[in-house]
């Protein structure tokens, strides 16, 4: 099971994210960047088809999530 927070934007192309997923990883405050979707995928949050050439966003560095993208439009911050 995987449990996804945004926590904040510290800027508006960059995501806090808190991402549990059990048995594999956990990470408290990750930081996210804006980017062009380079392949097809699925919104780790919302579920929606991610097409090459959405705006997503994706874990900076390479984390064992790195391959994980969340839609933009996805994104509901308080």
């Amino acid at each position: 099971m995987i449990t996804i927070h945004i926590l904040e934007a510290p800027a508006k192309d960059r995501l806090l994210v808190s991402w549990r997923q059990s048995g594999l990883c956990n990470y408290t405050e990750q930081l996210w960047a804006l980017r062009n979707a380079g392949h097809t995928a699925r919104c780790a949050i919302s579920g929606q088809p991610i097409r090459r050439g959405d705006k997503v966003y994706r874990p900076v560095g390479k984390p064992m999530n790195h391959a994980t993208c969340i839609l933009a439009d996805a994104v509901k911050l308080p």
